[in-house]
């Protein structure tokens, strides 16, 4: 009898055991939901810095562009990420420059570029590392 009840608490343990892990994996955000995040924390960035480093007449128009262009960003980032997914979660490694966004302005190559890296897991994201390259 007690061989029994062990041999039941074992193979509960292991439906359990189971069930979580695919729990997990299934908690794992996709790359859409990745790039929505990006394009939220990148299009924020913007408003908040990059915007106001422009000359006074384009200031005004800047959040107004970065909202109207949302799906442009989140391809650009969609371009530039690299994703290494290991089923309970994911990294993300984003490169961004303006270089890779207007690479036929000569100036353009004088802006600093920048690297991210972003964990996935259980339906959130973390950045880890925000780089200025």
């Amino acid at each position: 009898m007690h061989m029994k009840n062990l041999n039941v608490v074992a193979a509960v343990a292991g439906v359990a055991l189971l069930a979580g892990s695919i729990g997990l994996a299934g908690s794992n955000p996709s790359p859409s939901a990745y790039e929505d995040f990006a394009v939220q924390k990148l299009s924020q960035f913007l408003k908040d810095d990059a915007c106001k480093k422009l000359i006074f007449g384009l200031q005004n128009q800047c959040p107004e562009w970065i909202d109207d262009n949302q799906s442009t960003i989140k391809e650009f980032i969609a371009q530039n990420t690299q994703r290494q997914n290991y089923i309970f979660f994911s990294f993300y490694t984003t490169d961004l420059s303006a270089r890779s966004l207007l690479p036929s302005i000569p100036l353009i190559s004088r802006l600093p570029s920048y690297r991210f890296r972003t964990v996935g897991a259980l339906q959130n994201f973390y950045i880890y590392e925000a780089k200025r390259q």
